[in-house]
């Protein structure tokens, strides 16, 4: 039996069990004989985490001033000299999610180039990503830890020591937008000199970090003028997504894509329009609507041969409730087929003939996901908040993308009906794609930021 020293967060002293330790999400308590609270230590980042919850604005400055605070006696060494090494600094990984997928591309196009991936939450990425991190593990390294709170001066300081250990030449932080812990290393990299590209991908949240980067990558010049105007950075640079090299593009045959749709009742003559993100994307929450699914039931009540798939996990209470009222009118709601999200996605994403995209909050990589597939698709630009659209992922002035419901059904209906039109639709964005957002290109416009 061990005489002094933390047992299982039990201090022993000469046998005697003297003191205990309990974490609770804003610090740890101490106990003296492991009964009688005598002390409780505040955990500074897990507090500012939890403000970043409630946070009413995207300016969190503040904040990231906490965290700098917070960290400032923790002793840094500045990095001297560096290899040619990528580090990318994530929370945590997901089977379906547009970071995770993003991360995947970066690697896969990375060739010669070394990288690792390190996540703060490597034990729950493990469990609830078996399938993409199998697959990241392919091309590189995977390294981290767990923080769930506790102790978190001496976790950072570890995180610190093994990101510095591989000597990058810049790190490339994708870290969750409340992720506190992830914010707080970042502020430890650029202390020691490191060269740090944050990459914007929650544009529509409040994002702690970014105070500490170098350069801010957007996906679009609008997310890029919010950050300047509202999040009051300057240092942004417009570098769209990353995506897959063209060569490593799924193809899949007509008898792939005919026997699919064959599962799900669908005939080659019928048309099928699809939709498929997070299902809070189609709800109007502030005002209990869903502008999208009032569109998608005159588009069906238009068109009576028209069968419609939504991608989508299970809905909320509340968004049920709001799908019921919409149809509780008409049996339009009998075409709608709903399929829970699959590591899969991609050919379920060919069978459609026309791609409707999520609104009032678009979805930014499924635009690429489309292009790169020959998928036609529609979308509808969200004016009023302009943060929650992404159609400038499109080619300029792209003639299906809409300011209204009723403009986009008219487009849609056009699309449907024309083989050739979606044809020449398609292949005039796969052009696009290759130019503009294919993984060996993309790479390469990294590449000149982490070396500039």
């Amino acid at each position: 039996m061990k005489l002094f020293g933390w047992v299982r967060n039990k201090y022993r002293f000469m046998g005697i069990r003297v003191l205990r330790r309990r974490y609770f999400g804003g610090g740890v308590m101490y106990y003296l004989l492991c009964v009688l609270p005598i002390i409780f230590i505040p955990n500074r980042i897990q507090q500012i985490q939890k403000r970043i919850d409630n946070w009413d604005n995207l300016d969190t400055r503040k904040l990231d001033e906490q965290i700098r605070r917070a960290t400032r006696k923790i002793r840094v060494t500045p990095i001297t000299d560096t290899t040619d090494a990528l580090v990318i600094l994530a929370s945590q990984m997901y089977d379906m999610g547009g970071h995770t997928e993003c991360i995947k591309n970066i690697v896969s196009a990375a060739g010669k180039y070394k990288t690792y991936l390190f996540l703060t939450r490597t034990a729950k990425s493990y469990r609830d990503a078996k399938h993409k991190m199998a697959e990241i593990e392919k091309y590189t390294t995977i390294s981290g830890i767990q923080y769930n709170g506790g102790l978190w001066r001496h976790k950072l300081r570890d995180a610190f020591d093994e990101i510095i250990s591989q000597r990058p030449r810049a790190v490339l932080s994708f870290i969750h937008m409340d992720d506190a812990f992830g914010a707080a290393l970042l502020c430890l990299l650029q202390r020691a000199g490191v060269r740090i590209l944050f990459y914007n991908h929650g544009s529509h949240f409040p994002t702690l970090g970014m105070s500490f980067a170098n350069l801010i990558l957007e996906g679009t010049p609008t997310t890029a003028r919010i950050t300047n105007q509202q999040r009051g950075f300057e240092n942004t640079v417009v570098v769209g997504l990353p995506y897959l090299c063209t060569d490593a593009c799924p193809v899949f045959s007509d008898d792939e894509i005919q026997q699919l749709r064959a599962k799900f009742g669908i005939t080659p003559e019928t048309p099928l329009t699809m939709s498929g993100a997070s299902s809070y994307k189609f709800f109007d929450k502030t005002h209990n609507a869903s502008p999208y699914f009032e569109m998608i039931k005159q588009l069906l009540m238009r068109n009576p041969d028209l069968r419609h798939i939504m991608i989508v996990p299970k809905l909320m209470p509340y968004e049920r409730e709001i799908f019921d009222k919409i149809f509780a009118d008409s049996n339009v709601a009998d075409r709608i087929q709903f399929i829970a999200p699959n590591p899969n996605y991609k050919v379920l994403f060919k069978c459609a003939d026309v791609f409707i995209d999520s609104f009032p909050i678009s979805s930014a990589l499924t635009q690429i996901d489309l292009i790169s597939l020959r998928v036609p698709n529609v979308i509808k630009i969200n004016r009023e908040n302009p943060i929650w659209t992404f159609h400038e992922y499109m080619p300029e002035n792209y003639p299906f993308a809409f300011d209204n419901a009723d403009d986009m059904i008219v487009g849609i209906e056009k699309l449907i009906r024309d083989k050739n039109l979606r044809k020449s639709v398609a292949d005039s964005n796969y052009a696009f794609f290759t130019d503009n957002y294919a993984g060996e290109r993309w790479f390469n416009k990294l590449l000149g930021l982490i070396n500039g």
